[in-house]
């Protein structure tokens, strides 16, 4: 790692006004916002090849729900039915 050149970037954006550290920021922001939506997509189609291209049978977000309404009849039953046994 060259510790000198981090040390010396460090110090030239410190040294940057305001409006130009903040449209810095902003780049850096993009590049790893681009960055990570190109992960995303890469694991995507991993998943899909893995899958022979087939949709999922239930969506995300139906599965989300269905998983939510699942545990809240566990917790419903701990809560309200165990009290009853007693």
């Amino acid at each position: 790692m060259n510790v000198e050149l981090v040390q010396t970037l460090a110090q030239i954006i410190r040294s940057l006004p305001e409006e130009e550290r903040t449209l810095l920021e902003t780049e850096l922001q993009g590049y790893q916002r681009q960055n990570t939506l190109q992960k995303l997509q890469e694991l995507g189609n991993k998943i899909q090849k893995r899958r022979g291209r087939k949709a999922l049978e239930i969506t995300p977000e139906e599965l989300i729900i269905k998983i939510r309404e699942e545990r809240t009849e566990q917790l419903m039953k701990v809560c309200f039915l165990d009290g009853e046994n007693e």
